[in-house]
């Protein structure tokens, strides 16, 4: 029997961590340098929650009781052998390729047989290749990683796509200017920059946006624009109006001086029960032949996302919800937990600070936070005062704006009958959740919103894969475009 089955035995650990620890290449040895986020790679699945815990558990308990001896167990077997001093030190000549790193363990070799057989890297496998890369930068001697530049992270990620052509780069290394932000970002980049800590990352990003020619409106356009304000003529001449004025309003709502109900005050046809109408017309100007993305494209994506989900929803809650999906649910509730669920396995990672008097405290947005962002479900419509109050409560707490947002009515999700986009102090009614879905994201664009910080990845989801529109301005999400990537595939 081997040291590592023993101490397996020894500590009452179900085998399964035996087994998960030789998939990952750990021997007897390396288990003094396990740290809390390597059984995030050893124990991927969230059932394995509670024996990852106790692993945890029993490891350091072990690691406490013999931390003299520890000293003297031989260097891992998975170490570069280059000599400390030149492994501190970032360069080409240090960072092996990633092909080197995956074949000189039996892991790795699984892993691109694997994929050599089906042509598909799973979610799992692609964190086990990022810890193996990133444990290859280890220095047990010192107990500490050495720095990469970002022009070897970039390289290593490019050959992780030469060796998985199905991948894309963005999954694990996107450069600042992609990013849109002051460190770039990706699982690989995400996972070295966690142990190297070169430096602290900016809380947020400032955009300069390109300068733009000044605005004279004519007189002519102005009168359009006075009409429109009093304007009680038939839909299409007042459609008319719209479209002359368009450039106008463009303007007008790009002024950064020119709050929301600004530009509501400005131009009402926005807030009757048809407004929605108008603001599709200004969507089509802005992105044009993108109108009808959501629409047209739902349907066809409903069996991936169901398909998707049997492999990748882990949350009990929304497993749970989404199981309850059959026959008897009606098309628009079915269509609003499918939508729901996305929130699942294109998760938050917003982090925000809230004040209780003289005391911060640092919380990360949940799930929970990100759906709420983005659906409401009353039971019945008379019950939406009240629930906007506690939002309003909430977001004050976070230090957030109310942005749009779809308000679903139902005693139950599988059973839902109306369907709203609220705005401002304003709703529009729809007869289905996608229709209502669409018109939110309209009121996005058109009025150049920023998504919630809870569901901008989910926001940034829909912009990309259902209406394939991109800006100067976007944020790249790994997440997403790995979510992309996989539905494509199917």
């Amino acid at each position: 029997m081997d040291k590592l089955t023993e101490f397996i035995e020894e500590n009452s650990l179900d085998p399964v961590c035996l087994l998960n620890l030789i998939d990952c290449g750990y021997t007897y040895e390396n288990l003094q340098f396990i740290e809390n986020d390597d059984l995030n790679f050893i124990f991927p699945n969230r059932e394995d929650t509670a024996l990852r815990s106790e692993f945890r558990a029993k490891l350091f308990e072990w690691k406490a009781k013999n931390k003299k001896n520890l000293q003297t167990l031989n260097q891992p077997k998975s170490v570069p052998t280059q000599n400390v001093e030149a492994n501190m030190q970032s360069g080409p000549n240090v960072c092996k390729s990633a092909v080197d790193i995956l074949q000189s363990t039996s892991c790795g070799k699984k892993i691109i047989e694997l994929y050599n057989s089906i042509h598909v890297l799973s979610e799992e496998n692609r964190r086990k290749i990022v810890h193996l890369i990133s444990e290859n930068f280890y220095n047990p001697q010192n107990n500490t990683y050495a720095s990469v530049k970002l022009a070897e992270i970039e390289k290593l990620a490019n050959e992780i796509v030469n060796i998985f052509p199905s991948e894309k780069i963005e999954i694990y290394f996107i450069g600042r200017k992609a990013a849109k932000r002051s460190s770039p970002g990706g699982i690989l980049f995400n996972r070295l920059h966690n142990h190297f800590k070169k430096r602290k990352m900016s809380p947020k990003t400032v955009v300069s946006e390109p300068e733009t020619a000044v605005f004279v409106a004519s007189s002519e356009i102005v009168d359009c624009v006075q009409k429109l304000k009093f304007y009680v003529g038939t839909e299409d001449d007042s459609m008319e109006l719209w479209t002359a004025t368009h450039e106008f309003r463009k303007n007008f709502i790009s002024n950064p001086d020119n709050n929301f109900a600004e530009v509501i005050s400005q131009f009402p046809l926005f807030k009757q029960a048809t407004g929605f109408k108008f603001l599709e017309h200004d969507f089509n100007k802005l992105h044009p032949n993108r109108q009808f993305g959501l629409t047209t494209k739902w349907e066809d994506t409903v069996p991936k996302l169901m398909s998707y989900y049997n492999i990748y929803l882990k949350d009990n809650f929304y497993k749970k919800l989404f199981k309850s999906l059959d026959d008897s649910v009606c098309p628009s509730s079915k269509d609003c937990i499918l939508f729901m669920c996305l929130h699942a396995v294109i998760k938050p990672s917003h982090r925000f600070t809230v004040t209780h008097g003289n005391v911060k405290s640092f919380r990360k947005a949940t799930i929970e936070d990100s759906v709420c962002s983005t659906v409401l479900q009353v039971s019945e419509v008379n019950d939406l005062q009240n629930h906007l109050e506690q939002l309003n409560n909430k977001n004050v707490e976070s230090n957030t704006p109310i942005q749009p947002f779809v308000i679903v009515v139902g005693t139950e999700l599988t059973n839902l009958t109306e369907f709203y986009v609220s705005f401002g102090e304003h709703l529009y009614k729809f007869s289905s959740f996608v229709l209502a879905l669409d018109i939110c994201f309209k009121v996005y664009q058109v009025f150049g919103l920023k998504y919630p910080n809870e569901s901008h990845k989910v926001w940034s989801f829909l912009q990309e894969f259902m209406y394939n529109i991109s800006t100067p301005f976007d944020i790249k999400h790994s997440n997403v475009v790995n979510v992309i990537e996989d539905l494509q595939k199917m």
